[in-house]
């Protein structure tokens, strides 16, 4: 039974006969059944009816203001969905009457609680503090990421989508590991101003004495508005094979070509390291790709020799595969590095009168160099998923990363596993249904008040 149905009184439940509909009740639910279940309400009416012999159920009083709503009245309707869209849950209805109409002895300073947990115990680790269950407020709500229910993406109201923003934006705020966004949902509305947000957020809050720290943006060119360049060298923290396969899972490598490139991956580290003409200052990674791309799949055979003196026959890729899939793949990582690394400038012939000189280019270093998000701290980065593809993953072989788009909030990690949900709109503000992926049951999550 709906928590609406009940009240807490000197420490004594009971229950109550019914909840009145209001108008923000109505006109969600109405968005429900016509955009989301695609029903009528003499669909739904039929299916109560005939299952359910006796009744004078009609689920068209949901939708009225004022109508008187009961216990039995919820239970029909959810056992007519269950028939009709079992997909969408067992709960879809009540789980809206609990957001909408929860006793307040369960939801009172909810939202308080919800962003005092988010500042102090909710701030870090391998999944996102969403907020509290407000049929049971001691259950705190988590996923490493929460998505917008797939049949809602295309239907969200405005109002749905900015409420969510939000509150995405105060749990980004409030994060002590780097913040993700991509440069193309943050130049459009509803996620424009983001790093803005999240930066004023903390300086009001006095989350940091680094909160002023300005924006940094990823593969999105030499000069934007977005922030400060920065380059990134995805192989600078790859210990690991299994983190190589994920790497080169998540670049898109087609499975013929994954292993290969996870062998890529740990040589070019491993001769970065073995070249090091300073002892313990190696070139990063990425700019050693470049040589020893050059050197052709000899130069992979002969690193191949090199780390494994005495190989298993046959345990390793032919040394042109592995060639081929890192100049496929680590190309356009190692463009966009030197990028924003380098400035050149060229030198041209003397004039005449001045002193003797001959065409040459000068490099000079700038930008800064980012191995891996221990370097970022909590810093906003904003990327193009496009240039730097798998870019989360790749920072996060250390530490997890929150990404945020205006439709999902998710950790990233490579030592999570996965715990996902979905997110329903309720039509109220910092107030949504979530419902983890492999259970059936919609919870009313109380979440902390967005940034507005």
């Amino acid at each position: 039974m709906s928590t609406a149905f009940s009240t807490t009184d000197d420490d004594e439940t009971a229950t109550t006969s019914v909840v009145q509909v209001t108008q923000g009740f109505a006109s969600t639910l109405r968005w429900f059944r016509e955009r989301l279940l695609g029903l009528s309400v003499s669909a739904i009416d039929a299916v109560a009816r005939r299952d359910f012999a006796d009744t004078r159920f009609t689920c068209a009083k949901f939708e009225q203001p004022d109508q008187a709503l009961t216990s039995d009245d919820v239970g029909l309707y959810e056992k007519a969905l269950w028939i009709l869209r079992a997909e969408f849950g067992s709960n879809l209805i009540g789980g809206l009457v609990d957001a909408h109409f929860g006793a307040a002895a369960f939801t009172s300073n909810l939202e308080g609680e919800v962003l005092q947990r988010q500042l102090k115990d909710w701030n870090r680790g391998y999944a996102v503090g969403l907020g509290l269950d407000m049929a049971r407020p001691d259950n705190s709500i988590f996923a490493t990421a929460c998505h917008v229910w797939p049949g809602a993406r295309n239907i969200l109201r405005p109002d749905d989508l900015r409420d969510f923003v939000q509150v995405a934006t105060r749990i980004a705020a409030y994060r002590k590991t780097a913040v993700l966004a991509r440069a193309s949902d943050v130049e459009s509305s509803p996620l424009s101003n983001f790093a803005a947000k999240v930066r004023g957020a903390r300086n009001s809050w006095e989350l940091d004495a680094g909160a002023n720290r300005p924006t940094v943006c990823a593969g999105v060119g030499r000069t934007n508005s977005s922030g400060v360049p920065i380059a990134i060298d995805p192989l600078g923290s790859v210990q690991l094979f299994d983190e190589a396969w994920r790497i080169a899972r998540v670049w898109g490598a087609d499975p013929t070509e994954r292993t290969a490139l996870a062998w890529a991956i740990l040589l070019v580290r491993f001769d970065a390291l073995n070249s090091a003409e300073t002892p313990g200052k190696p070139l990063t990674p990425i700019r050693h790709w470049a040589l020893l791309d050059a050197q052709g799949p000899d130069g992979y055979q002969r690193v191949l020799t090199e780390a494994n003196p005495n190989p298993e026959p046959g345990a390793a890729p032919p040394a042109d595969l592995i060639w081929s899939a890192a100049r496929k793949y680590l190309s356009g990582w190692h463009s966009n590095y030197v990028a924003v690394t380098y400035d050149l400038r060229l030198q041209l012939p003397a004039a005449a009168g001045e002193e003797p000189r001959t065409p040459a280019i000068e490099r000079t270093r700038i930008g800064t160099v980012v191995v891996d998000n221990a370097t970022l701290g909590d810093r906003v980065v904003i990327y193009d998923h496009t240039q730097l593809p798998g870019l989360p993953e790749v920072l996060s072989l250390n530490d997890p990363v929150l990404v945020v788009s205006p439709t999902s909030i998710a950790v990233h990690s490579m030592a999570a596993e996965p715990d996902e949900a979905w997110w329903l709109p309720t039509g109220l503000n910092s107030r949504l249904l979530v419902r983890k992926t492999d259970q059936d049951r919609w919870e009313a999550v109380q979440m902390p008040r967005g940034i507005y």
